[in-house]
């Protein structure tokens, strides 16, 4: 997250040189004071049947966030003492990898070692060959010591260009090994072009927008499905689950493997909410008192619900604020009734929740839990602050406690608390500790004493079937370590009748992982009693098209519908599959999930999936049938077709929708329809020329239905249709016409010629008319490259309303040569500065060419100014009375076009429906200060293409091939290929400046009514 802060020397000054002596600190008037080692077990409050006992505490462990147990036994910690800052210019950076000791065998840390130090905001370590992957944002780092001295000697990076622009636990984090032998990593979907400096010859891989996976043994790196911010974990069946702050707990439904497959589909998202919408699924219940910043900010809402909303009352937590440290619990030391749950921290709260899954089709859903009204964990130390856990050799888990008074992202605590209460972020910077739980009744006693790196082959291939999860996935990792191709024969028997279902698939990985894996095991596990197995085995079976493409589509009837859902995934993977896709289409496109994998794999053979749905499934078109699931299925696959170069396609489709009875009703032709234009807007193709085409569009243009009317004009425009055109050109510039009429007219005008439509539209722009008249024969001017256009659009300007004027100056942005004829028409008079909106001067000061930011800055001022300062001055509009009615018409005048409801407006600004959580001070620095703290998936990215195009927006969605932008007034496709230069903004597309067009008054008025809630 973008932030700025008002103390910033004050900060500084604790970042870089106040926690190197803690107790130095000058205490805040609301500080406590920390619990010792030995009394915090005390401070634990458990469910009935277990007990809390530190494994390691300070001075051995200092502000631990991730640990892994090596295959000795060694114990590895990442300690971040940099959070939550990053070192000013030229401080080195504190956090480090630490060796934890136990010398006398009674199962705690009684020494310890700096393994490495000095790193970067260190957030995960995992163990390879005797070293350990560190995450150290921009770099993966492998450290291994060579002389025995747990302090390490070999320093390679890996991997390098991670984000650092934003908070730390948004960086890389949580390194997972699944079963399939790559090891996995949390990104938050932050940009990032990665490059091997440890193997050169691996492609650039680009991660925003996912997470990202890597393989030990070959260096290969890989998109993965996400986003993740703090907290992954994986079950035995390599399905993964994941955490983002107030969101604990979510299922990688969709792998990125396929959809990087497909460039002409991108899904709305690939992760799964699991506790649904039942609240009780995600309450929590910590022990501790809010701490005295939150209070304030408690006592402010209350204030307003009591004039706003009588009766509410305002209860401090109850929810996830800090959800973090996502585990999936696979130790065998308490029982079976609690093997497979998934445990989140919420460090804010101090507590772990338990979390039960059930199957819910292709994902999860969570189950009530046992302990109702309280949590599996909780304690009464507001210090505690529980951020990863861990599954450890002993069957127990393990929690990572970083200990600190604050844990809160500074930017999100209003300035002035931060100062009247002189909050120390780093005290308890050298406290930290490690929590082991053990049952009070244990299913299994071991301890952490291990020697699996001494195993035999045979010995590792046996613990593949064992019930502790750390103990199998160790196993498996030495294996692959090893490449012990002598393993083979004992991992093809283990896989064929292995006493657990865990160990037959893991062997079949570790098979894979030797590059031993035939099809004839993968064809047994095609057939497994358990659905986990077959589902992977599904997946294994790609490898294998020609002997196991027919054993893939035989499942496609299987009974688990996790299997069902690989199957359809796979499918793509193979040819001549068209048949079963249209068939399982036909049968489960109403699930989402199952919806978007038959689109996946679909891809190319698109038309031939809907034909034969068209020939073959006659039901999937009858009355009855979840028409919305249908004609959203119909609709993307249409869409495929049209981004699909081979245009016999586009034939066959328009035929269909001409002439196929199933297509005939109004709804689902015009979702074909408007499919079919979307795909046609991002192949970037126009003047198509097919046979009879003027024909079906003469028809639809002139359908009685309004919504076939409408999809037919948005997709004639890609087409050469001369006859309408020419009727359009005439419609369009007839005056006694409707106004709808003629609008239908001009927006028909796209699929001209401009010296042809040019003087058509130049006229209706020359002359009085309907507001809708005018902003359509702009959309329809932009639509054209002609440098022309921009002077049709300048001489119109002065008959031009406000929405006009916006959409031509959203327009000429965006060209190169445009841009510089608005800036010489502000310049010489013939537009007003004034008339060029906030939002247009803000991307002009961003805009790619030095030259234009120049421009702009003399012609608007367009330089940052220092808005704290303007905050600082205008923090007395606080103290007037508010009127939120008045409040109400400020917001619709000047907000309510970038923040209502996306359904209502295209929305470039944040929902601001839960902006009442924000107090009076806050609202008033992000009103003034818009930029103070910009939400991630509401940075403005500004893309050029190799035209000179310029388009700006936020980030809607992007695959392999194409990147989708969210602009002011419409969505933006780009194929990547097109793409010469892209980047994200640090300015906020708010704003600056609004207290010149507000008073203080307004600015009371405004902040009342957003805290009385939208």
């Amino acid at each position: 997250m973008q932030s700025r802060f008002l103390l910033f020397t004050l900060l500084l000054a604790c970042a870089s040189c106040g926690w190197m002596n803690p107790e130095s600190a000058k205490k805040g008037p609301y500080d406590t004071d920390p619990t010792e080692p030995a009394d915090a077990p005390a401070t634990i409050h458990l469910v009935d049947g277990f007990e809390a006992e530190i494994y390691a505490s300070e001075p051995h462990v200092v502000s631990p966030v991730e640990m892994c147990f090596d295959e000795n036994g060694g114990v590895y910690v990442a300690e971040m003492l940099d959070y939550p800052y990053d070192p000013k210019k030229g401080d080195q950076p504190q956090s480090r990898v630490r060796y934890l000791i136990d010398s006398d065998g009674d199962g705690k840390v009684d020494d310890s070692v700096i393994f490495a130090d000095h790193m970067l905001q260190v957030t995960s370590v995992f163990p390879w060959k005797g070293g350990v992957f560190v995450a150290s944002a921009p770099d993966i780092y492998y450290l291994k010591d060579e002389d025995g001295d747990h302090v390490a000697d070999l320093k390679e990076v890996w991997y390098t260009g991670f984000d650092t622009s934003v908070s730390p636990e948004s960086r890389i984090t949580n390194f997972r090994f699944d079963v399939d032998n790559w090891i996995y990593a949390a990104n938050n979907g932050r940009p990032g072009r990665i490059t091997s400096p440890k193997f050169p010859d691996k492609p650039e891989v680009l991660v925003r927008g996912y997470d990202f996976r890597f393989h030990p043994g070959t260096g290969e790196f890989k998109p993965a499905a996400g986003p993740t911010q703090f907290g992954m974990s994986f079950n035995d069946w390599g399905e993964r689950f994941v955490t983002q702050n107030t969101v604990h707990l979510r299922h990688t439904v969709l792998p990125a493997r396929y959809i990087l497959q497909n460039p002409y589909y991108a899904p709305g998202s690939m992760l799964q909410y699991v506790p649904d919408d039942d609240p009780s699924n995600s309450t929590v219940y910590p022990l501790t008192e809010p701490q005295e910043w939150r209070k304030e900010r408690t006592e402010a809402r209350q204030e307003r619900y009591d004039e706003t909303q009588p009766g509410r009352k305002e209860l401090v937590g109850g929810h996830f604020t800090a959800a973090t440290g996502t585990t999936v619990f696979s130790g065998d030391a308490w029982g079976d009734d609690y093997y497979g749950n998934v445990f989140i921290a919420d460090a804010n709260g101090g507590l772990v929740h338990r979390e039960l899954l059930s199957d819910k089709g292709v994902t999860y859903r969570s189950e009530p839990r046992p302990e109702t009204g309280k949590e599996f964990w909780a304690s009464t130390d507001i210090w505690h602050r529980p951020v990863n856990m861990a599954n450890a050799p002993d069957g127990n888990l393990y929690v990572m406690d970083f200990y600190r008074e604050y844990i809160e992202e500074p930017a999100s605590i209003p300035e002035a608390i931060k100062q009247r209460l002189q909050l120390d972020f780093y005290r308890g910077v050298d406290r930290g500790r490690i929590w082991r739980i053990r049952s009070k009744t244990p299913a299994q006693q071991r301890d952490l004493k291990v020697e699996l790196g001494k195993a035999s082959t045979a010995e590792l291939v046996e613990l593949l079937d064992h019930h502790n999860g750390w103990h199998r996935f160790t196993a498996q990792r030495l294996l692959l370590e090893r490449q012990d191709k002598g393993a083979a024969d004992a991992l093809i028997a283990k896989a064929a009748s292995g006493a657990t279902p865990q160990g037959r698939l893991q062997a079949l990985w570790a098979l894979d992982g030797l590059g031993a894996l035939q099809a004839a095991q993968v064809k047994k596990a095609l057939a497994d009693e358990h659905p986990g197995v077959r589902r992977n085995a599904v997946r294994m079976a790609e490898k294998f098209p020609g002997e196991l493409g027919g054993a893939i589509v035989a499942l496609q009837e299987d009974s688990d519908p996790k299997v069902r859902f690989q199957v359809a995934l796979s499918l793509g993977e193979l040819d001549g599959t068209v048949k079963p896709l249209a068939a399982m289409a036909a049968q489960h496109s109403d699930d989402p999930w199952m919806r978007a994998a038959l689109l996946i794999s679909s891809g190319k053979n698109s038309w031939s999936v809907m034909n034969r749905l068209l020939v073959a499934h006659a039901g999937f078109f009858a009355a009855g049938q979840d028409a919305e699931s249908r004609d959203d299925f119909l609709r993307a696959l249409a869409s495929q077709v049209g981004a699909n170069p081979e245009r016999d396609q586009l034939t066959l489709l328009l035929q269909a929708i001409g002439g196929s009875p199933r297509l005939s009703a109004p709804d689902v032709k015009a979702a074909v329809l408007r499919g079919l234009g979307q795909g046609l807007d991002l192949s970037g193709e126009r003047k198509l020329r097919v046979p009879g085409a003027e024909t079906l569009f003469t028809r639809w243009v002139g359908d009685s239905n309004e919504a076939v009317r409408d999809a037919a004009l948005e997709t004639a425009q890609y087409f050469t249709l001369p006859a309408m055109l020419a009727d359009a050109k005439q419609a369009a510039a007839n005056e006694t016409f409707a106004a709808d009429r003629r609008v239908r007219a001009v927006r028909f005008l796209r699929g001209g010629e401009y010296a042809d439509v040019g003087p058509v539209l130049s006229k209706i722009l020359a002359a009085p008319a309907a507001p809708e008249l005018h902003a359509a024969a702009i959309e329809t001017l932009t639509s054209f490259d002609d440098p022309a256009a921009s002077k049709a659009l300048l001489a119109g300007w002065a008959g031009y309303g406000p929405a006009a004027r916006q959409r031509a100056v959203d327009a000429m942005i965006r060209r190169t040569g445009w841009v510089d004829d608005l800036l010489a028409a502000v310049e010489s008079g013939e537009v007003a500065p004034q008339a060029i909106d906030p939002v247009a001067k803000i991307r002009l000061a961003e805009h790619p060419d030095e030259k234009v930011r120049a421009r702009a800055a003399a012609l608007f001022g367009t330089s940052r100014s220092d808005r704290a300062k303007v905050v600082e001055e205008y923090s007395d509009a606080l103290d007037l009375k508010a009127d939120a009615a008045h409040g109400e018409k400020v917001f619709e005048d000047n907000c309510a076009k970038c923040h209502l409801s996306q359904g209502e407006r295209g929305r470039l600004g944040p929902d601001l429906s839960g902006v009442n959580n924000k107090t009076r001070e806050e609202l008033l620095a992000h009103i003034l200060d818009p930029s103070f703290e910009i939400q991630s998936n509401y940075t403005n990215y500004i893309v050029v293409d190799k035209q000179g195009r310029i388009y700006d927006g936020l980030l809607a969605s992007e695959t392999a091939e194409t990147v989708t932008l969210r602009g002011e007034y419409e969505n933006f496709s780009l194929r990547r290929s097109d793409i010469e230069e892209m980047r994200a903004s640090n300015v906020s597309l708010m704003p600056e400046g609004l207290e010149k067009d507000l008073s203080r008054q307004d600015l009371a008025d405004v902040i009342a009514y957003l805290r009385a809630g939208l």
